[in-house]
């Protein structure tokens, strides 16, 4: 397996560590701090936490704890290639690939051709993965208290978990419930549900033009190594977060290819789409998939 390092290296810290069930939070808007999770820290006291920093901009971490500065744990700071090997006692080549595993990197290539200089080349049919971008701003004012969250049976913790809540102000998402959507750790899009009557000119839902559904709703805060839920809407991933099931949402009822992908890491995954004749049929296809690859059992959400 070939391994591009300086893609691999993209990879978001804070998501490689959410693998790890490391919860992450932010300082500032180019830094986050977690409780460092590396060997040489020793556990920490009540006044001696979150000493680990992230400089999104750089995509370094540096613990600032006496225990690691004494262990020589990476003084000038590491990358994500480095927080694996640290969590895992791996060596940087296994660390690199199981981070382009999980997050199917399209240039990971296997059986690739090399050039003169044995470099590997993707073929020309290779697929290349469709990104969002980042947005360049965040929803101000997003409340998680609103009669709409609560009658949908959400409580306000676990809205506040996932940054959801009733927008009031100017704009597109105006007078909508707002699900904030992460790729790859960056935030991408907000998708929106009416709290107004839904007419042809209000749908019940919202996405932004041009949004590539090459992501899952909520799947940051999964673990691989659990059964995975898959719906179709961010309502049926807060509630099973409620009940303890981790889930991700399509958002819709069809699972684009680049979808498909990020599923790999997860051995057991259960479908589990609307119960009306569309969401039977696309869980049908959706089964058909993955039954090849994955242990897939299909269950339906009630109303």
């Amino acid at each position: 397996m070939q391994v591009d390092f300086a893609e691999v290296r993209k990879i978001p810290i804070a998501s490689a560590l959410a693998m790890y069930k490391i919860e992450t939070r932010k300082r500032s808007n180019s830094e986050l701090v977690a409780n460092c999770p590396f060997p040489s820290h020793k556990e920490a006291s009540a006044d001696h936490k979150w000493t680990l920093a992230i400089s999104i901009p750089k995509n370094k971490f540096y613990c600032h704890s006496d225990t690691c500065r004494a262990a020589s744990n990476k003084p000038k700071g590491g990358d994500v290639i480095d927080a694996v090997c640290l969590l895992d006692n791996t060596l940087p080549l296994d660390a690199a690939k199981k981070l382009a595993s999980l997050f199917c990197l399209s240039k990971s290539l296997t059986g690739a051709t090399k050039d003169s200089n044995g470099v590997a080349q993707a073929d020309d049919d290779t697929v290349k993965e469709i990104l969002n971008k980042p947005l360049a701003f965040i929803l101000k004012d997003v409340n998680p208290v609103h009669d709409f969250i609560q009658s949908r049976g959400i409580t306000v913790e676990t809205a506040v978990k996932f940054n959801v809540g009733y927008f009031g102000g100017k704009g597109s998402m105006s007078q909508r419930v707002v699900f904030p959507c992460y790729e790859n750790g960056s935030l991408v899009a907000y998708v929106g549900r009416t709290v107004l009557e839904v007419t042809p000119d209000n749908p019940k839902w919202k996405l932004p033009a041009g949004l590539h559904r090459t992501f899952l709703y909520g799947l940051e805060k999964c673990e691989p190594s659990k059964p995975l839920t898959l719906c179709e809407s961010p309502w049926g991933v807060l509630w099973m977060f409620q009940h303890q099931i981790q889930a991700a949402a399509l958002i819709g009822s069809s699972l684009t290819e680049q979808q498909e992908k990020l599923l790999t890491p997860y051995a057991e995954i259960r479908v589990a789409l609307d119960n009306d004749s569309a969401g039977r049929e696309a869980a049908e296809k959706i089964v058909a998939r993955l039954k090849g690859s994955h242990k897939v059992t299909k269950a339906f959400l009630k109303d």
